[in-house]
């Protein structure tokens, strides 16, 4: 089918310039896409209703016409469309709605609705509001943009949760990616202040690659990183990230490794889910570690250990800390290396591999962590409720793993 549709558009002769004719010819595209788009949706009205029968099998009769508002990429449209109830089930079904995907309720399209949350997965929502209405002259209330993110967001973690279900409880997994000679696997949580609580809740962040490039002497770039966050417990963030791992192929790789803090949540992961991985302590975390332990008074000491560290001879370590322990009458002090040995000890595994491998250390993880939490919850005077940050983490995910354009595909939108 084919529409010819014109518009009118207003010049000033005496204000002409440039920006008067871009402004008038972008008005009147406007104006032209909005009957455009309206006229669109009376023919295809008309065509849907024709001979429409209930599911059930009762004839459908008109219970008159709804106006509905919606904004589009070309501005806000004005159309009325039909309502019909079935004789037989008392179902009301409008089948311009359903021919179109339109949601219920929805007061935006699925082309606004993509460009809100794009922006809202970088920006605060008030920002997005803004930017879209600066921008692309679309108004959309950032309590509306709110509201897509929880229902869009949460079907994207509801999706997640699915795939979860299938996998660790129907067994469902397939064969995994493809194998590579070495991966890394690198784990790190983060805290973010809790709004219902006053307190704060932690975002656990994994992050798994296998191929990097030099970009310069001290600095690579990470070519296939896959990352996954959640707010939920090590339980449920491990069953996750594992299945992330299985896709990626780090289960049928030659050489596993696997980078964390030291921390204890971080070693029950290795241990439940990464059990034949070679475990690698950072030695930036063992360093800050030695550091705040010793105080300023002790630097000399913290380099040395720093320097046996990096050798891997944790023995050497431990007989330092004991003489320098037995020499403080402190007892605030002498905890405090008691507290440091027991890391060391816990970590002895990580610091003797960290010693003898070629790794990047827990760089990746650190910007990955950044990236996927801290540019977007870590702002100042930010604080968040579980539940609705969670599903914009979600969103967050597709455009960080560049899943963006896949996931609006399956949802019938082609994407610029």
């Amino acid at each position: 089918m084919s529409f010819n549709v014109s518009c009118t558009v207003n010049v000033s002769v005496e204000e002409l310039s440039v920006n008067s004719l871009e402004k008038a010819a972008l008005d009147g595209a406007r104006e032209a896409g909005r009957r455009l788009l309206e006229s669109l949706l009376a023919v295809v009205e008309m065509r849907v209703r024709e001979g429409r029968r209930c599911a059930c099998g009762g004839r459908l009769e008109s219970r008159g016409r709804v106006e509905r508002k919606l904004m589009s990429l070309v501005g806000e449209i004005k159309f009325s469309r039909q309502k019909l109830q079935c004789m037989s089930c008392g179902g009301e079904v409008v089948p311009l709605d359903e021919a179109i995907g339109l949601r219920p309720r929805s007061r935006v399209t699925v082309g606004v609705r993509e460009k809100a949350l794009w922006l809202a997965t970088e920006m605060a929502y008030e920002g997005a509001s803004l930017g879209l209405k600066k921008v692309a002259g679309i108004e959309v209330s950032a309590e509306t943009i709110k509201h897509l993110v929880e229902e869009e967001g949460g079907e994207v973690v509801e999706e997640m949760e699915e795939e979860r279900r299938r996998v660790w409880e129907e067994g469902e997994a397939g064969a995994g990616g493809e194998g590579k000679r070495r991966v890394f696997v690198e784990v790190d949580g983060t805290g973010i202040n809790d709004r219902a609580r006053r307190g704060w809740f932690e975002a656990k962040v994994g992050v798994i690659f296998s191929e990097v490039r030099e970009v310069s002497k001290d600095r690579v770039e990470i070519m296939d990183k896959r990352t996954y966050a959640t707010m939920e417990g090590v339980g449920a963030f491990g069953e996750n990230f594992v299945i992330e791992a299985h896709k990626y192929g780090v289960f049928n790789s030659q050489e596993v490794i696997f980078v964390s803090d030291g921390a204890s949540w971080c070693h029950k992961l290795r241990e439940d889910y990464f059990p034949g991985s070679i475990y690698v302590l950072d030695f930036w975390h063992l360093a800050r570690n030695i550091r705040v332990s010793l105080g300023v008074e002790h630097r000399e000491m913290a380099g040395r250990l720093i320097y046996l560290a990096s050798r891997g001879q944790t023995e050497q370590m431990r007989r330092h800390l004991e003489l320098l322990c037995s020499s403080s009458r402190d007892p605030t002090f002498r905890a405090r290396i008691a507290e440091l040995w027991g890391y060391i000890e816990s970590n002895e595994e990580g610091i003797k591999n960290a010693a003898r491998l070629d790794f990047y250390g827990s760089g990746p993880i650190e910007k990955a962590v950044d990236v996927t939490i801290c540019r977007r919850f870590k702002r100042r005077g930010m604080s968040w409720y579980v539940r609705k940050a969670y599903p914009l983490l979600g969103l967050r995910l597709l455009k960080i793993n560049e899943e963006w354009e896949k996931y609006w595909r399956k949802k019938g939108l082609v994407t610029v």
